[in-house]
């Protein structure tokens, strides 16, 4: 499950580790098909689902690996695309928060 949250002080970012993602999209929201891309090197289709329709910060995710040339066919159908990197901020106990810059 992932809880999506605003943060309010920005942490500092420089010795986190961190991955780059492209982000395309196949569909469109509420709930749209993500085709992704992490350091060129993964590749996966995700989809989020809402766990609580009164809570939109709470989604569960689908995820189905990809081959690279699974992903350059799909990638053909992406209206849309992004790129962002996420770092990873170890909390207490085994949490990690993961923080997407854009």
């Amino acid at each position: 499950m992932k809880l999506r949250t605003l943060i309010t002080k920005m942490p500092t970012l420089i010795d986190l580790d961190s991955i780059k993602i492209k982000q395309r999209y196949i569909s469109r929201p509420p709930e749209p098909l993500r085709l992704r891309a992490t350091n060129g090197k993964k590749f996966e289709l995700t989809k989020k689902l809402s766990i609580d329709p009164n809570d939109k910060s709470r989604k569960d995710e689908i995820t189905i690996p990809l081959t690279a040339s699974e992903h350059r066919r799909l990638a053909k159908l992406t209206k849309c695309a992004l790129t962002k990197t996420r770092y990873f901020l170890p909390l207490t106990g085994d949490l990690i928060a993961e923080i997407d810059v854009f």
